[in-house]
C-alpha cells in the first residue's frame, strides 16, 4: 500500500544496450567487453537512484597545421608582468645575530665582488651578470643565460 501523498516511483534498471556506446576506438574497451563497465557495476547499496553514472568522454583532436594559431601566439602573454631581481648573495643567519643588525652594520654575502650575480625572473634563475654603473643607477650586464633545460628542471 502506497502513501496517498507520494507517487508510486519505480526505480529504472540499467541494461547493457543502454550503457553499449559505438563511438570509442578500436583501442580502447568498449562497455561490451567481459568486464563490467563502472555503469553496470553494481554498488553495494543495491544501485540507487542516486548513484553516479560514468561514461566514456571522447574529446576531439586538435588542428594542427603547423603555423601557430592565435590562441597558441606568444602574443597572448606580452602583457603580463614579471618582477626582476638581481642577487648580490645570500647568508643564513640565526635570530641572535639578525637582532644585532643595526645602521652601520656590514653583512657578509659569502660572495666574491668579482663573481657574477644571479638575474631572477618571479624567483626563477634566468641569467648571471655583471653589476655596472649607468647615469649614477645601478645595472646589470647578461654575461650568461642559463641553459633552458636547466631552467626548467629547476622550475619542476
Amino acid at each position: 500500500m502506497s502513501d496517498p501523498k507520494t507517487p508510486d516511483i519505480e526505480p529504472e534498471e540499467t541494461t547493457s544496450e543502454e550503457t553499449t556506446t559505438t563511438d570509442a576506438p578500436a583501442d580502447e574497451p568498449s562497455a561490451s567487453d567481459d568486464s563490467p563497465s563502472l555503469a553496470e557495476t553494481p554498488s553495494a547499496e543495491g544501485g540507487q537512484e542516486d548513484d553516479p553514472v560514468v561514461e566514456h568522454v571522447v574529446f576531439p583532436d586538435f588542428e594542427t597545421d603547423g603555423t601557430p594559431s592565435e590562441a597558441s601566439s606568444i602574443n597572448r602573454v606580452l602583457d603580463v608582468r614579471l618582477t626582476l631581481s638581481v642577487e648580490l648573495g645570500r647568508r643564513e643567519m640565526l635570530v641572535q645575530d639578525v637582532l644585532k643588525v643595526g645602521q652601520g652594520s656590514v653583512v657578509d654575502l659569502q660572495k666574491n665582488a668579482s663573481d657574477p650575480v644571479d638575474i631572477l625572473v618571479n624567483g626563477k634563475l634566468l641569467a648571471r651578470g655583471e653589476v655596472v654603473v649607468v647615469d649614477e643607477c645601478f645595472g646589470v650586464r647578461v654575461t650568461q643565460l642559463v641553459d633552458p633545460v636547466e631552467r626548467v628542471r629547476r622550475i619542476a
